[in-house]
């Protein structure tokens, strides 16, 4: 018995489990069988009051035949046969029916017309609702005698007399149906019949005969469709013949979808929601220039596949067509596919050469400035500034701190346009190592921007550049208390032009070191 109540279970989590979002039209066929069986429920005057119980551990078998016309219902005869049993010995706790003891079992079979009703009836687990007329036919063995209450024996008497051994029903079925393929499925749900009898367990008149007895069961079944031609997806091509089953598609791609009809299935089509040519992978090409749409940077005006379909153009006037054209809104000699030659700090080398193209620099460094002329780029001069040896990293060999922290605050660190990337960690290692050194000394951080755009962003960049400098003092080792920021935005700029030279002058964070008091 204990599979009885383990496989509704198991069918249960199989819906759950398996893809039930997917798409799984009605089947050709249109006659289906069903066979199953289930744990009895019964409820009357020998079980508790409410809906029912499962006690007594019986089983019903049954089987359904149904005529399916539409995907959302069904018309069907089903036909069962089990048994029934209950005893008040079930409730020890119940003092009226230990002394009752009535108990009793029933055999039956019931026959019913039915309709179901499919809300989802194109998914792979279809749930259902159903509802019909049937009669049951019952024989029913009673036992009574037992009974220790007086006042129940003429009772007892009249239940014993009666001769009621069939009567109407009403079942309600609550259900799922879960497709396995064309031609299976597994059933699953629960059937109430509420019947016009109160004769089900024998017992009426000494029990409660207000009140009729009913009856059900928990089942699970297998539902076989049969004669058809598979069609699972309801397209109108048999699965034989069909390439994608399982979702609706036409004639001219296989069976497969074809979600813009251009005869080239969704799977294959780069461009399935816009009808194309074969030619372009199902994609259009609106100008008919050769290039399909999604790839064609002019889709509405021709042009050859090497300019990406648009007319050729030369929009910089440089003779350098723009599809060929490196900087097509700058004119350049065809030598360098059009781009021009720019020196931005005008230093002889070109940008593109330049490792610091915003700052005048030697070609020894790739472009990069030594300001103080000692033989270290400034990049890698702890002391950019200020001539120095090689031996103290740049820096000149100080007497004592007060000379130290004056060369310090001379020291500018530079940044790149709308940047605040730091560059020289020499210089910044420099200037932890001096205030960890001499803790009575703090040092001022002020950011600077070049000026261009509007005060809002430079007064933020020029803080930010100063915020970045003290934030990676402190995460090396610095004190914090021996820090100070401010933004000064552009308002003291080194450079007063407007050439990338002076500009790239004013995009700096300069450094004061002062003695406590």
């Amino acid at each position: 018995m204990k599979y009885a109540v383990r496989l509704p279970l198991l069918c249960f989590v199989l819906g759950v489990l398996l893809p039930t979002g997917t798409t799984l039209a009605q089947p050709a066929s249109k006659w289906l069988m069903s066979l199953g069986s289930g744990l009895a429920i019964y409820q009357g005057d020998v079980s508790r009051a409410g809906f029912g119980t499962l006690q007594g551990h019986t089983m019903i078998w049954g089987g359904h035949v149904a005529y399916r016309p539409h995907p959302q219902w069904s018309a069907g005869l089903q036909a069962h046969h089990g048994e029934l049993m209950a005893a008040d010995g079930f409730y020890p706790g119940d003092a009226y029916r230990s002394a009752r003891r009535f108990h009793f079992s029933t055999q039956l079979s019931d026959v019913a017309l039915d309709l179901r009703f499919f809300p989802l009836p194109h998914q792979r687990l279809q749930p259902f609702i159903g509802t019909g007329l049937g009669l049951v036919f019952f024989k029913t063995n009673a036992y009574l005698l037992d009974n220790t209450h007086l006042a129940l024996f003429d009772f007892i008497k009249a239940d014993e007399r009666s001769e009621v051994n069939q009567a109407l029903f009403i079942p309600l079925n609550l259900g799922f149906d879960f497709q396995v393929s064309s031609a299976i499925s597994f059933t699953a749900g629960l059937q109430y019949n509420f019947t016009f009898t109160d004769f089900l367990d024998g017992v009426s008149f000494s029990g409660n005969p207000n009140n009729n007895d009913n009856y059900g069961q928990l089942y699970l079944g297998m539902t076989f469709h049969l004669g058809h031609i598979s069609d699972i997806d309801q397209d109108g091509i048999p699965d034989t013949e069909d390439q994608c089953p399982l979702k609706p598609g036409t004639v001219r791609s296989g069976g497969c979808p074809d979600s813009d009809g251009d005869g080239l299935r969704d799977s294959d089509d780069r461009c399935p929601l816009a009808a194309g040519s074969p030619e372009l992978y199902g994609c259009p090409d609106t100008d008919a220039d050769g290039t399909a749409d999604p790839f064609d940077r002019c889709p509405t005006q021709a042009g050859p596949p090497e300019s990406l379909g648009c007319p050729p153009m030369d929009s910089d006037g440089d003779g350098v067509l723009d599809h060929l054209d490196d900087c097509p809104l700058q004119p350049g000699p065809v030598s360098r596919r059009g781009c021009p030659a720019i020196d931005s700090d005008q230093d002889g080398i070109l940008d593109e050469d330049d490792h610091c193209p915003h700052h005048f620099g030697l070609p020894l460094f790739d472009g990069c400035p030594d300001s103080d002329g000692d033989g270290i780029e400034d990049i890698k001069d702890a002391c950019p500034n200020t001539f120095g040896l090689f031996t103290a990293q740049g820096c000149p060999l100080f007497a004592n701190p007060e000379e130290e922290a004056q060369v310090l605050s001379s020291q500018l660190l530079y940044f790149r346009p709308n940047s605040a990337d730091l560059s020289n960690f020499m210089l910044l290692d420099k200037l932890r190592d001096f205030l960890q050194q001499h803790p009575n000394y703090h040092l001022l951080i002020n950011g600077h921007a070049d000026g261009s755009g509007s005060e809002d962003n430079t007064g933020y960049l020029s803080q930010l550049r100063a915020e970045r400098v003290r934030r990676y003092l402190e995460d090396t080792g610095a004190n914090p208390s021996q820090l100070e920021v401010r933004g000064y935005s552009g308002r003291e700029p080194r450079g007063a032009g407007t050439s990338p030279a002076d500009q790239a002058q004013n995009r700096r964070v300069a450094f004061r070191m002062e003695r406590g008091g």
